[in-house]
This record gives structure tokens, sequence and C-alpha cells, in this order.
């Protein structure tokens, strides 16, 4: 794979996983329009098995420290 085709593969890697967490954490301003203010992120999500995913409780992190910044 050359640089090119890696530079478009992690491109879409990031917008992919950026749509994930937009519709899991977002209620508003999904496209980011306007600064991420703690009205855009549900109050509370739906109990759904987190224990089984690993990686949610790390993005609820980075969230809630990009909203304190």
């Amino acid at each position: 794979m050359g640089p090119d085709e890696l530079a478009a593969l992690d491109a879409w890697w990031r917008a992919a996983a950026y749509l994930s967490v937009g519709q899991i954490y977002l209620m508003g301003n999904p496209l980011l329009r306007e600064p991420l203010r703690p009205e855009h992120v549900k109050p509370r999500l739906q109990a759904t098995g987190d224990a089984h995913r690993p990686g949610l409780p790390e993005i609820r992190r980075q969230v809630r420290e990009l909203l304190a910044a």
C-alpha cells in the first residue's frame, strides 16, 4: 500500500470512527459547526451493556475532558 492509499484509508477510518462516536454521544451539532458544548452531548446513555464494549468508557472520559477544557 502506497503513502497516498494509506493516507486515504486513515482519513476514512477517522471519519467512520467520528460518525460512530457522534451517533452514540451527540444530541446536536453533529458536524461541529459551532464549538462543542455540554448541551450537545446526550445526558445519559441507554443501558446497552457497556461492559461488553471496553472502549466506550475511555471515549466517555475523553469527551468529558474535552468539555471541561
